[in-house]
């Protein structure tokens, strides 16, 4: 019989910068969970995916939210201030998150599958 360690740690590894945004991320069980920094006014997402759910919220400062449907139906904007709320973004909802803040801005995010996932994520520009 193998000992289980008294603590397990997990740690971040670094993805794939982009502009204005650094992303960590690490598995946990299934659990994906990333961590991206934003610059001052950047913006992440602008994108769906086909088969991910997503999990998130803001750990400090201030994000603008747009969600839309692919198929076009529904959509929603919203200001989400650090702790105030988790939101669960379905399958198939483009989302983008804007940081309105001048300094940066920390989101933290739960995912059944990877979120810098080639195969899965689909360009749906909701911020220019």
């Amino acid at each position: 019989m193998t000992e289980q360690p008294f603590i397990t740690t997990f740690t971040f590894k670094d993805q794939a910068p982009k502009e204005g945004r650094n992303l960590k991320s690490v598995k946990v069980g299934e659990v994906y969970i990333s961590r991206a920094e934003l610059e001052p006014y950047a913006i992440i997402g602008n994108a769906y995916f086909h088969s991910t759910n997503i999990m998130m919220f803001v750990e400090k400062g201030k994000v603008q939210a747009k969600y839309k449907s692919i198929d076009g139906q529904k959509e929603q904007e919203q200001t989400i201030d650090p702790g105030s709320v988790v939101v669960h973004i379905p399958e198939k909802v483009a989302f983008a998150l804007k940081n309105m803040d001048d300094t940066k801005t920390v989101v933290v995010m739960f995912s059944d599958k990877p979120i810098q996932s080639s195969d899965d994520e689909h360009e749906y520009i909701l911020y220019t």
